[in-house]
């Protein structure tokens, strides 16, 4: 394969910021609600911009307007089908999930990638 569609290729790939407008949008519709396993998690600004939060120590995160501590782990916007297998950042394309279930997901995806390549 010629290097110029490679390069092409992989520029196709890559991944983009997902806009804080989506992110919000995503975190509203799903309710702060992991969708594979719903767990429920706690709306916050860290860093800026609008995260949902697992509240492992119960810290009384609703005193505050933002909260950037390192003893909550945040929830991650997933995108059902992977930017690497030519999904994008469109709304229907992305859901909020835990850590925990993405971290899961990640692992399945690449371990049957290689299998099936």
């Amino acid at each position: 394969m010629p290097i110029d569609r490679i390069i092409d290729k992989e520029i196709n790939k890559e991944r983009h910021c997902i806009p804080l407008d989506i992110r919000l949008f995503i975190i509203k519709r799903d309710d702060c609600t992991c969708q594979y396993c719903g767990k429920r998690g706690t709306f916050i600004y860290r860093y800026d911009k609008p995260c949902v939060v697992e509240n492992p120590k119960n810290l009384p995160l609703f005193k505050y307007d933002f909260y950037n501590g390192n003893d909550v782990i945040p929830f991650e916007i997933d995108h059902i089908i992977e930017v690497y297998d030519g999904g994008d950042n469109k709304i229907e394309n992305l859901i909020l999930s835990c850590r925990r279930c993405n971290r899961a997901k990640g692992n399945r995806s690449k371990r049957n990638r290689r299998i099936n390549a």
